[in-house]
């Protein structure tokens, strides 16, 4: 059996708030949950000897709200609280039912956590290549048809394609609101309106080329330095974008000191131009300024904010209003609001480079000179 949480030897707080929050908490077990928090073992073995009658209620209450509570920590938390009012139970009035109810509950609990996480580390590391996705959101459907889910890189279509080809055109620029359905790709939309059998691949025959996660030889998609580079030089010839390896050092990517593509110095290079856009007659929007962000702590380097460079790549309305208010100094970003997807975070740390990478933004000492920027200061503090 595997070891289960035990309230008594040690506290939760977290535990001991929410439980005693619930509006079904009888005052017996906000008793009790204070006594837990203060560690008073006096008063605990009071309510153990004299609560024959309300340790069960307690414990099955609990446990009721465990099976109805849709978080794996909350489940626990509330059975922590029911371990310890079971394990009085048991030890003053000699009945071990009450405890072992809990512990089968939390035990195949743990069972199905664990298999949720060994799940999600089966897919997540397709995704440590910033620019893959896997699409899991219809594996019923899929497995049902003998098909594994899609792996799509953005970074394969990026050696032909910049950002604003497909977004906000054929998709939103955020992560599961597009409905992507394979009657969608065969009329012709969303990811059928290159892969149609003329641009590129037909996805009507071809379902194991995109469904191939998981499948012997998907390590190519995982690991840019296996893949055909006379392949890209293929598919730009075929679409119009440029490919031009003999300029990659030693026939290889440019990596950044995480170990990931720099598509910057890829371009500065001369190695690739992708496409603006799939359609013809494409008409271009720039914005060209730079914005200096100063940070608060006068320690970190400034961000010098490149319109520009974000531009070429992706259209005004993937940020703005969105992700970003037009309006100077409206748009207070931090680096915790990026770890969550937020302002830069919806593409560094995804397809562009990773939030890690700190000196890929932080570049100019506070203080020094940024002629031509417009500046954007941090708020006073508390706002």
């Amino acid at each position: 059996m595997k070891k289960i949480h035990t309230v008594i030897l040690l506290p939760l707080l977290l535990t001991l708030f929410l439980a005693a929050d619930s509006p079904a908490a009888s005052q017996f077990r906000q008793d009790y949950i204070k006594a837990l928090d203060q560690n008073n073992f006096t008063a605990l073995e009071y309510y153990g000897r004299t609560g024959k009658k309300e340790l069960p209620v307690e414990v099955r209450a609990l446990l009721k709200e465990a099976r109805e509570a849709e978080v794996f920590d909350d489940r626990m938390h509330l059975m922590d609280i029911a371990a310890s009012m079971a394990g009085m139970y048991r030890h003053w009035h000699g009945d071990a039912n009450l405890l072992a109810e809990v512990e089968a509950f939390m035990n195949e609990e743990i069972k199905k956590e664990n298999a949720r996480i060994a799940e999600f580390e089966k897919w997540n590391r397709y995704e440590t290549l910033p620019g893959n996705l896997v699409f899991r959101e219809r594996m019923a459907q899929m497995e049902a048809r003998g098909l594994s889910p899609v792996l799509f890189p953005h970074w394969v279509h990026r050696l032909n394609y910049e950002c604003k080809a497909c977004h906000q055109g054929l998709f939103t620029m955020k992560r599961g609101v597009n409905a992507i359905t394979q009657a969608n790709i065969t009329e012709g939309r969303q990811c059928g309106a290159c892969h149609n059998g003329t641009v590129s691949f037909s996805a009507k025959e071809n379902c194991e080329r995109c469904h191939r996660a998981g499948k012997p030889g998907d390590d190519t998609l995982l690991i840019p330095e296996k893949y055909d580079l006379k392949k890209i030089k293929e598919t730009a010839a075929r679409v119009g974008s440029a490919w031009n390896p003999e300029k990659l050092k030693d026939g290889k990517f440019p990596l950044d000191r995480l170990g990931f593509i720099d598509w910057s110095a890829m371009k500065d290079n001369g190695v690739y131009t992708p496409l603006k856009a799939i359609e013809k007659g494409y008409r271009e929007e720039l914005r060209d300024n730079t914005i200096y962000y100063e940070p608060k702590m006068t320690f970190i380097k400034g961000v010098l904010f490149s319109h520009k460079t974000h531009s070429t790549r992706a259209e005004c309305a993937s940020c703005h209003q969105d992700l970003f208010k037009d309006t100077l100094g409206g748009n207070p970003a931090t680096m915790m609001d990026m770890s969550t997807g937020a302002s830069c975070g919806a593409c560094h740390g995804k397809t562009a480079f990773k939030l890690a990478d700190c000196n890929r933004c932080h570049t100019v000492t506070q203080g020094a000179p940024v002629e031509g920027a417009l500046k954007r200061t941090p708020p006073p503090a508390g706002k």
